[in-house]
């Protein structure tokens, strides 16, 4: 469980993605073992690159597409597409945890 990382936790080093707010802390994208490790593993490489260059390098789209020789739309939907994967993770494992937790007793 100390996988599941809030997202919106921390004031540095944040950066917002399309004006929702959301951000991806530098800690989920260098996850080493554990449940976003493998989530990590799930996106191609030039997600990976793409999603570390925007928010632990704080570098633009555009300076992301420059950087990857993409155009910028393609740097967009790269990162656009890897953060719906780890969102997307993060609510499968909640939604099972919660399914595994006891339920308070009705009476």
């Amino acid at each position: 469980m100390s996988d599941v990382i809030e997202l919106r936790e921390r004031k540095v080093n944040r950066c917002t993605t399309a004006g929702r707010g959301d951000v991806l802390l530098p800690e989920v994208l260098e996850a080493r073992d554990g449940f976003l490790a493998r989530v990590l593993e799930m996106l191609s490489h030039h997600e990976r690159m793409a999603l570390r260059l925007h928010h632990s390098n704080g570098l633009t789209y555009g300076a992301v597409a420059a950087r990857m020789k993409l155009p910028e739309s393609i740097a967009r939907d790269l990162i656009a597409s890897g953060e719906r994967t780890i969102r997307a993770a993060q609510l499968a494992l909640l939604e099972a945890l919660s399914e595994q937790a006891p339920r308070a007793a009705v009476r």
